[in-house]
């Protein structure tokens, strides 16, 4: 895991210029929830939440910050964090909240709720869903037929088919 961090400390300080390396903090944030290092990701949210960071309003680094909370021990910042997510969602589905809020849960391995927040993105066309078949969140819904069910919907199953017959040729 150590490399791993390594390896990301350096992709992400040539991939920002210095004058916006505070910046970066919700970026960094999300490379290591990826990473599954829930003490880095929250000390880097927190950092852009101090400072000002704009991009950590939107409902992605909302939910990278609850998800970093709750795995580091603090469920009831995590909590805090996601009944603001789930309150903006119910005035607006602008910035795909009920889709982090579904990914949240998915993370903390509470797939009745992921499932529930899914769909009700999925219904308001979040254009969030091409990360469904990507992101190492949702590793724990893959063998659930919703989330099969869901994949389907999105086109992936159909994407998947048609590369795998252009394989075969």
């Amino acid at each position: 895991m150590q490399k791993n961090k390594i390896e990301a400390y350096k992709l992400l300080k040539t991939a920002f210029p210095v004058s916006n390396r505070e910046q970066s903090n919700n970026w960094l944030g999300e490379l290591f929830i990826w990473l599954a290092d829930y003490d880095s990701a929250r000390v880097c949210l927190e950092s852009a939440v101090k400072q000002n960071n704009l991009f950590m309003q939107l409902p992605r680094f909302q939910a990278c910050l609850a998800l970093a909370n709750f795995k580091t021990g603090n469920h009831q910042n995590a909590g805090a964090i996601i009944r603001k997510l789930i309150d903006r969602g119910d005035k607006t589905t602008a910035g795909s909240s009920d889709y982090f809020i579904g990914w949240y849960y998915s993370g903390i391995d509470m797939p009745d709720s992921a499932f529930y927040w899914l769909e009700k993105a999925y219904k308001n066309n979040s254009p969030e869903f091409p990360w469904l078949k990507v992101d190492p969140v949702f590793k724990n819904l893959k063998k659930d037929l919703r989330y099969l069910d869901l994949y389907a919907r999105t086109g992936h199953k159909a994407y998947d088919d048609y590369i795998s017959g252009m394989k075969k040729k």
